[in-house]
């Protein structure tokens, strides 16, 4: 099911799911970060075991969760916001800090054009 959820199209702003003030809400959303990650790291995911799922049209990778989540630039903004968040002492920094610790397991997703720029 995960590699499904993670083919699928994104939404422009995924990550603004960590921008409310609403503790229960963030909670969620990171509980849910977690557990995607967990299973990413766990069964090994990478876009080419999930590429052959993607829901683009034009199977661009780019517009995948996965790529929202895992490629360079939402990485970044992801591991951002979760610094900040994991500054508390409460269940949802407790579990910031676990999606933390998570995503240096996971390799970064590379790009098509990172894989262009190889060649």
């Amino acid at each position: 099911m995960v590699p499904h959820i993670l083919a699928a199209k994104t939404v422009t702003g995924l990550l603004s799911i960590l921008d409310t003030d609403k503790s229960e809400i963030l909670l969620r959303a990171i509980t849910w970060l977690l557990c995607m990650s967990s299973a990413v790291h766990a069964l090994s995911l990478t876009y080419d075991v999930i590429a052959p799922l993607n829901q683009d049209p034009f199977a661009n990778p780019n517009y995948t969760i996965y790529f929202s989540i895992y490629a360079p630039k939402g990485r970044q903004e992801l591991i951002e916001r979760l610094n900040n968040i994991a500054m508390g002492n409460d269940e949802t920094a407790m579990k910031a800090k676990r999606l933390l610790e998570t995503l240096a397991k996971i390799p970064e997703a590379r790009s098509l054009l990172s894989n262009l720029n190889r060649l």
